[in-house]
């Protein structure tokens, strides 16, 4: 594992603003149960739901989860600063999902 920190404080803004944007991004696909794609020849959008939505949404999370990591290693804190952040973006859709599917 290359254990590189980010010095600049500009590549910082831009790891939590690309968090900022996955983080809101899963959210609505998961508050509005999906999402629309739109065909690359024509003006027909598709509504996204069901499994393919809340694979798109964790994954959104996902990255999100990454890219602060990535920001949270340049202040070189503790492990257990992970594992919150962990919780912290994943616990709450967990239970969404729980709460709407049950």
């Amino acid at each position: 594992m290359i254990n590189a920190p980010i010095k600049s404080n500009w590549a910082r803004f831009a790891f939590i603003a690309l968090a900022i944007l996955w983080l809101t991004t899963g959210w609505f696909i998961l508050l509005y149960g999906g999402f629309y794609s739109s065909h690359k020849y024509s003006q027909i959008t598709t509504f996204v739901d069901g499994l393919g939505a809340i694979f798109m949404a964790y994954l959104f999370l996902l990255l999100a989860t990454v890219a602060l990591a990535v920001v949270l290693q340049s202040f070189a804190v503790r492990r257990n600063a992970y594992v919150a952040l962990g919780l912290l973006i994943f616990l709450p859709p967990c239970s969404l999902l729980v709460l709407n599917y049950i």
